[in-house]
């Protein structure tokens, strides 16, 4: 039996929206409280609604709320409105109702001296003034528009839901070896699609799993021609961990050498490469033909000389020029195992040959020199 790692996609609702006559910025829904109120009395009710009185923490924020308070407070004696700015808790030093830093500014010089302790802004200008803490004005409260308590995700048995993509990810079992195209076949009939990597949050959990099995994987990596036809090519990967034992020594083309399990490297390591080999624990040496780089540490990705004539890899050369900058990359023989990723049903997944998706991107390809 040979182990499949596969990528599903889990769709949830974990997307949060704002309600009707709300405005929705950043991560908040800013409600416009047309009654009129004194400044704690306002305070309360925005904490009846889950939040404050707006804090505002930079200018295009400020104008934002300034204008849209036009627009929704029409009364035409309706000169300023209030926001979560006060001075009652310790006298001379201001501070937001929500705990937010105080840092950004935009009083009206004329009037932030005038000894009152609650704050308004102006709507015909979106300045600040100190007023009194008891005069009835409209009011501004903001809420997250995020979930305080995202909801409980179950993949179910065996599988792995990474919060940052939305996806499931799992592994199977299969009684066969699969080449690239029954790997994609495969995946498409679980409702998904071959793994592609799109953020560091992927590429470690691929690092991860990756070390609970010997086997390679095929990835759903694709080029593009210069005739703009399709050719899939298969990728097995096997990533080195450092567990394993194995030693990488690095020449750059200056004379410089690094060796390690895992080495250190330059941001700009990647355009001076001379020579990459790997010592193997028995004692065995081949030199790697891809190196794939991410953030400061060097992981690497193996193309024997012996896969590259073979069918899945007939067009590497042309493919590399078409592939819009895309490493090709490959260890040990092809068709151990996949590597999946799933998509929403009903179209071409997200990755797919044909589907438009992102699919072949991988973090900064390096190649040797």
């Amino acid at each position: 039996m040979f182990s499949l790692l596969i990528f599903l996609t889990l769709i949830t609702s974990l997307n949060a929206s704002c309600p009707n006559g709300s405005i929705e910025w950043q991560t908040n829904c800013y409600f416009f409280q047309s009654n009129q109120t004194a400044f704690v009395v306002a305070e309360e009710t925005c904490n009846s609604l889950g939040g404050h009185l707006v804090s505002i923490h930079d200018g295009f924020t400020n104008s934002l709320i300034a204008q849209n308070a036009g627009l929704k407070f029409h009364e035409s004696t309706v000169i300023d409105f209030w926001i979560g700015g006060s001075d009652l808790i310790s006298p001379g030093n201001w501070s937001w109702t929500d705990g937010s830093n105080f840092t950004f500014t935009n009083w009206n010089h004329s009037k932030n001296t005038s000894g009152e302790d609650c704050l308004a802004q102006s709507i015909s200008d979106g300045r600040w003034n100190a007023e009194d803490c008891f005069k009835p004005k409209p009011f501004v409260c903001a809420v997250s528009a995020i979930p305080t308590n995202p909801p409980f995700v179950d993949c179910g048995r065996m599988w792995i839901y990474l919060e940052s993509t939305g996806y499931c990810y799992g592994g199977v079992t299969a009684a066969k070896k699969y080449d690239w195209h029954e790997s994609q076949s495969l995946c498409e009939q679980l409702g998904g699609n071959l793994f592609s990597i799109h953020n560091d949050n992927e590429w470690d959990l691929l690092y991860t799993l990756t070390g609970m099995s010997y086997y390679s994987l095929w990835i759903g990596l694709y080029s593009i021609d210069n005739e703009k036809n399709m050719t899939a090519i298969g990728v097995p990967i096997k990533v080195l961990h450092e567990a394993e034992g194995h030693i990488i020594t690095l020449e750059t083309c200056v004379g410089e050498v690094y060796r390690g399990k895992l080495v250190e490297a330059e941001d700009n390591m990647n355009c001076q490469l001379s020579d990459v080999t790997m010592t193997h624990r028995d004692g065995r040496t081949h030199n790697l033909e891809n190196v794939f780089v991410r953030g400061s540490q060097i992981r690497f990705i193996v193309l024997p000389d012996m896969l590259k004539n073979a069918p899945m890899f007939k067009n590497i050369g042309r493919a590399q020029k078409g592939a819009h900058g895309m490493g090709l990359g490959g260890a040990a023989p092809r068709g151990r195992g996949s590597a999946f990723r799933g998509g929403r049903g009903g179209g071409p997944m997200r990755g797919a040959p044909g589907g438009g998706g992102r699919g072949g991107a991988v973090p900064r390809p390096a190649y040797r020199a």
